[in-house]
């Protein structure tokens, strides 16, 4: 990918115990930010180049993004070797959870509304999260979701979801009986262009009701979109 330059109005480190865990990660506001969807991931503080390209797409949008690892260094050392924790889904939600609530109290996104954009067992793990967080999630990305979280998920309030590849609509309908949100289903293989296309405009046109505030203001161009990482507030 070429090289952009992005000016950040908000940009750091983040660090938040959630569920037990030190979670590492970081946050990225825009000027003119609304809103802002949060990128969970199970590699530690590994990014995913799919995550970094939907961001960027986002972050031109006048939308935050933050990335947190789910999984401590030493967890996701130990995963590398195992492949057990990725899918210790429930633990995973627990943490997004956490880390979802401790970042809605926090001073700057307080009141804010939020996405979840992630990918097989992290979107499963997104799912389950946002049942439980009514009211400060508002919509979902979710990208080869795992279709047995829909059905767990399926009698409680879900934000507004969008499904990329990797699920039939029949097994959506099939978990969504009676639930209140209806997800919308694309199925297939998408681009990475499509799905940041995608992604951007159903995180613009469901977040854009809420305006949010960045107060704190520390322009800092950037040469890429990993930049900003040691940006101080």
């Amino acid at each position: 990918m070429t090289a952009t330059h992005e000016v950040m109005a908000f940009a750091k480190p983040i660090h938040i115990r959630a569920a037990g865990a030190p979670l590492d990660g970081h946050i990225w506001l825009p000027p003119g930010a609304f809103g802002a969807v949060i990128f969970p991931h199970g590699r530690g503080t590994e990014r995913d180049p799919v995550d970094d390209y939907v961001a960027r797409k986002l972050r031109e949008a006048r939308i935050g993004t933050i990335f947190i690892g789910l999984l401590t260094s030493a967890e996701a050392q130990r995963d590398a070797r195992t492949a057990a924790l990725r899918f210790d889904v429930d633990s995973l939600a627990l943490r997004l959870m956490g880390f979802t609530k401790e970042l809605a109290e926090r001073p700057l996104l307080r009141g804010w509304r939020f996405g979840y954009f992630g990918a097989g067992y992290v979107a499963a793990a997104a799912l389950l999260a946002a049942a439980k967080l009514p009211g400060v999630v508002d919509a979902i990305v979710a990208l080869d979701a795992l279709p047995d979280f829909f059905h767990q998920t399926c009698h409680r309030a879900m934000p507004s979801t969008l499904a990329l590849g990797g699920i039939s609509e029949t097994t959506l309908e099939h978990a969504i009986i009676g639930a209140p949100g209806r997800p919308v289903v694309i199925g297939g293989n998408h681009s990475l262009e499509d799905i940041a296309a995608m992604s951007t405009n159903w995180f613009v046109e469901r977040l854009s009701h809420f305006k949010g505030r960045v107060d704190v203001v520390h322009s800092k161009r950037t040469s890429d979109s990993r930049a900003g990482d040691g940006c101080a507030a």
